[in-house]
């Protein structure tokens, strides 16, 4: 059912000529990537590979049809100008184009304090983190490794709280005391810290049209029913 919906969108868009160009795939690709790199510690690339794709395999997959989808819909409706795309960066710039504060860890998560305090002991006497790692009982994360970047700015979030303040005062290369957090006791290793970082604009303008495209036609999470309807509507 994916492959026929895919194969729609394509052959409409090449109908209506309307359909993505290498450039324009690239492109859409690039901001797919952004967004996955600062989240994730795994490159995009080697995420992918896991799955058994390739970075051609997800363009043509993924990106190429959604593209199409999205110029289907804003056909006959004037390009973003560049007055609109500075103004998207400018209105996004918060939430879609800064990296936080974040720090790369690995962990191990104990049943009662008396073991994390122990183990706790053993690693400040010169023990490497590694060998408790198979005594953790998160077996989800390859060992003990966190795979996403934990954002040290996230101040909403007040189930992390223990977790990102534990973090924060700790140096790379060092291991937090244990602390209790989501029902055990955490020994955290703080392998890398990155500050904030803002991506510039001239690094992102020509991935931006695209998004303005999507906002125009696609329902937004805060978009009410009645705004989603009128979307519809215009096209």
């Amino acid at each position: 059912e994916q492959m026929i919906n895919i194969l729609c969108f394509l052959g409409l868009a090449e109908q209506q000529k309307v359909a993505p160009t290498a450039a324009e795939v690239d492109a859409q690709y690039d901001n797919f990537k952004l967004v996955q790199d600062a989240a994730n510690i795994k490159p995009f690339e080697d995420r992918l590979a896991e799955n058994g794709l390739t970075p051609q395999d997800f363009k043509d997959l993924q990106i190429r049809p959604q593209l199409a989808e999205v110029k289907l819909l804003n056909k006959g409706k004037a390009a973003p100008t560049d007055a609109e795309v500075k103004a998207f960066y400018d209105q996004h710039k918060a939430d879609q184009f800064t990296k936080p504060s974040r720090a790369h860890i690995k962990v191990i998560v104990l049943s009662s304090q008396s073991d994390a305090d122990q183990i706790s002991k053993q690693i400040q006497g010169g023990q490497n983190f590694d060998t408790f790692v198979p005594r953790s009982l998160n077996k989800a994360f390859v060992n003990g490794e966190f795979p996403q970047w934990v954002s040290l700015d996230d101040t909403k979030n007040v189930q992390l709280e223990p977790l990102i303040d534990s973090v924060k005062k700790t140096a790379v290369g060092k291991t937090t005391p244990p602390f209790a957090f989501q029902g055990g006791y955490w020994l955290v290793e703080v392998l890398e810290k990155k500050d904030k970082e803002v991506v510039p604009f001239d690094q992102v303008k020509s991935l931006i049209p695209y998004a303005i495209l999507e906002e125009r036609v696609l329902p937004q999470k805060d978009d009410t029913p009645a705004v989603q309807q009128q979307k519809f509507q215009a096209l």
